[in-house]
């Protein structure tokens, strides 16, 4: 399916809202700061990122986020904008509080990367289009990264293209899955959380992540709704629309 082409030759950088910044989205941060660089050198703006997170980091994210021990105590919002923005001469932002599903702004592109269920279902509720009647605040995608122990998904969806279905949409049972024995990690404990949830999991979530973007950025269309995993079995199966 053809999207609309704004997103193929905008008139300004396409926004974006990374919501949450742990182990998902301080691995995709950087990957949006390479996508950026690659779709300057093709004479398009590239993009704004806005990162939004309210939690600090810790002894425990080191090694398994992508913090070092030099950001110990910082916002991990700010540790993570602050290394894209000196690496790749960006001006992009961050936000050391939590993302409002209904006050913060709204950008082209919102990708999620928060494991609470109770706000992704606020989100798919309550978020809106669109703002203003221009394309700086109007929202063409969601891209919602989830994982568990071993096995995760990343589910492209859109208001504007029912199509593209919502997880909640596709999983039905998904509110049955925010519990330890489907999420694994629960505990501050590096060695436990090791035990309890594989070390690359987060890693392969926002490979397949920015790779949906690229597709999207390149070629100007989805032809699935996403993509499902299980790093056990090293297999990889895409959602159909």
């Amino acid at each position: 399916m053809i999207f609309t082409a704004y997103l193929k030759n905008p008139l300004h950088p396409i926004t974006i809202n990374l919501i949450g910044v742990g182990g998902t989205g301080s691995l995709i941060l950087p990957r949006l700061a390479r996508l950026d660089y690659a779709l300057k050198l093709l004479d398009h703006p590239g993009l704004m990122v806005i990162a939004y997170d309210d939690d600090n980091v810790e002894e425990f994210n080191i090694g398994r986020q992508n913090f070092s021990v030099s950001d110990l105590g910082k916002n991990k919002a700010v540790a993570i904008i602050e290394k894209c923005n000196l690496s790749f001469g960006l001006l992009w932002d961050a936000e050391p509080d939590k993302f409002d599903v209904e006050k913060s702004p709204v950008c082209n592109i919102e990708i999620i990367c928060v494991d609470n269920v109770k706000f992704r279902e606020d989100y798919y509720k309550k978020r809106l289009v669109e703002v203003h009647n221009n394309h700086y605040n109007k929202n063409f995608f969601t891209i919602d990264c989830g994982n568990g122990k071993n096995f995760g998904q990343v589910v492209v969806s859109s208001k504007l293209f029912p199509e593209l279905k919502n997880p909640f949409q596709i999983f039905p049972d998904i509110k049955n899955q925010d519990n330890e024995k489907f999420q694994g990690i629960k505990s501050c404990s590096y060695e436990d959380s090791l035990r309890k949830q594989d070390l690359f999991v987060n890693d392969k979530v926002s490979v397949e992540a920015c790779d949906l973007l690229w597709k999207l950025f390149r070629e100007n269309n989805f032809d699935i709704n996403g993509v499902i995993f299980n790093q056990e079995k090293m297999k990889t199966l895409p959602i159909k629309i």
